[in-house]
């Protein structure tokens, strides 16, 4: 562990909190500065994975945004991350993305909330987010759909998948 290493070269015992607080922090900043300069998912994941490796911190969960750009991919997380799909939605026209497939119980629905629009006019539209939890390791497909749900499967205006295999 660099930390550690760091401590022993000022003098300070290794396995003090000072020590644990300051890698804490540093493995924070790293992901802060990740999820800010880094829009795509691919980019923070690997930030993430660096920040592991830099403060030796395996248990870091790394928050992965997704969105539509996204669509059709496949991508591979840790146990504990967090996965995060921001899609964009305007209720106001009655269309709606909601989870069509089955949610796998190796990947937990965390949250599942409608982001209001920054722009105040009337009908604007927002951001629907999805949070999802890597519970065991596996693969999972999730399936949203952007449509009017009484309507029926006709009215889908949208659809959207990612694969995910949590090591």
């Amino acid at each position: 562990m660099p930390a550690a290493k760091l401590a022993r070269a000022a003098g300070i015992e290794p396995e003090s909190e000072l020590v644990a607080e300051v890698s804490r922090r540093v493995s924070d900043a790293i992901i802060d500065q990740a999820r800010a300069a880094l829009p795509r998912s691919r980019g923070r994941q690997v930030c993430v994975e660096y920040a592991r490796f830099v403060t030796g911190q395996e248990n870091t969960v790394a928050e992965l945004m997704l969105g539509m750009a996204d669509d059709g991919h496949a991508i591979a997380v840790d146990r504990t991350d967090l996965i995060v799909i921001e899609l964009p939605e305007n209720p106001s026209t009655g269309y709606r993305w909601s989870i069509r497939s089955k949610v796998d119980p190796i990947l937990g629905l965390k949250g599942d909330s409608f982001q209001p629009p920054t722009d105040s006019r009337p009908g604007a539209g927002g951001s629907r987010r999805f949070e999802f939890s890597a519970a065991a390791a596996g693969s999972a497909k999730i399936l949203l759909w952007n449509w009017r749900e009484w309507e029926g499967e006709g009215s889908v205006a949208k659809r959207y998948s990612v694969t995910v295999t949590i090591r």
